[in-house]
């Protein structure tokens, strides 16, 4: 209650000795929207029996909300996914896992180093990244992470415990299928982004499908530094109108699916002339 009245900017009660506060019913979604763009998570209480007389009706969690994981439709942009990433290590491999709840999509790699990893985070702009407690090295080898950091339990991302998490969930005997043989590090990516997504969050993902591996070899590597200074997605001077960018004068896209598309081939540009 204390931390809530001074990110929503509301009154601050209590009922005996305990600190209470609230919020209208009818005006929930704008104040959950200010706790999630605050970087907190929001637990979603609801009555899961019949109201009798005389008698507590009971309640539980039902699913908790993370800046990654909403669908707030006044936070969310349509040309641009809302990702919840996950981080492992595996020697010197890095794994990255993205999942994006409202479009179901779920990928994942493994980099080879941590400037690469840094560079690929900063094109795909995650609202949230999930990390191996107790691994403080990997995330303070990154800089300037705009997303929120969540620690989830280490075991979660070993390669054992993450790879009969995604073979569950896909219900598949081998992960070979995914294009995941050999790759340690990007399964514990992805088993640690679902284990997250459904033991902590309480999410339904069963709309996730498929899973998606990839490799920056494949593509065209361009930096954060690089993306801004040709000013493929955004003008490079903040009064400069959007249209002065790469990306608003090409794209002609009619659905938000498209628009995500074309901003991946932007940012992704594909190197194999044979693809190409």
């Amino acid at each position: 209650a204390k931390t809530a009245v001074e990110i929503l900017n509301i009154t601050l009660t209590k009922r005996g000795a305990t600190p209470m506060c609230g919020i209208p019913h009818h005006a929930a979604d704008n104040y959950i929207g200010k706790l999630l763009q605050a970087g907190r998570k929001v637990a979603m209480c609801e009555q899961t029996e019949e109201a009798r007389p005389g008698k507590l009706v009971n309640r539980e969690v039902t699913q908790i909300l993370s800046p990654g994981t909403h669908f707030d439709e006044k936070m969310l942009a349509a040309e641009r996914n809302n990702y919840l990433a996950a981080l492992s290590r595996n020697g010197k491999a890095y794994g990255l896992a993205v999942i994006d709840l409202t479009t179901g999509d779920f990928k994942t790699t493994e980099i080879g180093t941590i400037d690469a990893l840094q560079t690929e985070i900063d094109r795909l702009k995650p609202a949230e990244i999930v990390h191996p407690a107790g691994d403080s090295r990997l995330t303070e080898s990154l800089t300037n992470i705009r997303a929120v950091l969540n620690e989830h339990e280490d075991w979660v991302f070993a390669r054992d415990s993450a790879e009969y998490t995604l073979c569950d969930h896909f219900g598949v005997q081998s992960l070979d299928g995914f294009g995941l043989k050999n790759r340690p590090a990007a399964i514990g990516a992805a088993g640690g982004a679902l284990h997250y997504l459904v033991n902590t969050l309480r999410r339904d993902v069963t709309h996730l499908h498929r899973l998606v591996f990839y490799q920056d070899s494949e593509f065209l590597t361009l930096d954060a530094t690089t993306l801004r200074n040709l000013e493929i997605l955004e003008p490079l001077t903040r009064d400069s109108p959007n249209a002065a960018c790469l990306y608003y004068a090409v794209n002609h896209t009619v659905t938000p699916m498209g628009a995500r598309r074309l901003r991946d081939w932007l940012t992704q540009p594909l190197t194999d002339t044979i693809a190409i």
